[in-house]
């Protein structure tokens, strides 16, 4: 699935900020949506802080909330090897470095969906931030986006 993006609105320069379109499992995005990262993932979140991520891992299964009892969605896009982020274009598949996981958790319910097609563009890394952009279509919807992620230290 593709999708169109709007045009964007500039992210303001406030970190740690993040527009996205689309829903995954009907779970909309709102203007309360962060970005945080850290050494190889990139958490991009709707209404959480850094504080509330110490969750966020290399794999997920559904059916398990990894952040128990809470509501939210997101988008988490990783380094595959665990290594550390680098800037680039990515396309994602089997092949690709980068993988990327929609998400969304009501109560214990948890419902993850890997990024099967797309791309992922990381366009800065510098001690402010990660900036970039995404496309990624999922099982039954897709994402789109971009983001001024700030570190976290309580992600990897």
């Amino acid at each position: 699935m593709r999708i169109a993006l709007p045009l964007m609105l500039s992210l303001a320069a406030c970190s740690p900020s993040a527009y996205v379109v689309g829903d995954i499992d009907g779970n909309e995005f709102t203007s309360k949506t962060r970005a945080y990262h850290g050494e190889s993932h990139i958490m991009i979140v709707d209404d959480a802080d850094c504080i509330d991520l110490p969750w966020v891992d290399d794999r997920y299964f559904d059916g398990t909330n990894p952040w128990p009892g809470q509501e939210f969605v997101g988008v988490q896009i990783s380094q595959r090897t665990g290594a550390a982020l680098e800037t680039g274009v990515f396309g994602l598949g089997n092949d690709s470095p980068v993988k990327a996981y929609g998400m969304a958790g009501r109560g214990d319910a948890f419902n993850v969906h890997v990024g099967r097609e797309g791309s992922v563009e990381i366009t800065d890394i510098s001690p402010k931030g990660v900036k970039g952009n995404f496309s990624i279509s999922l099982t039954d919807s897709g994402v789109a986006g971009e983001f001024d992620a700030e570190w976290c230290l309580n992600i990897q």
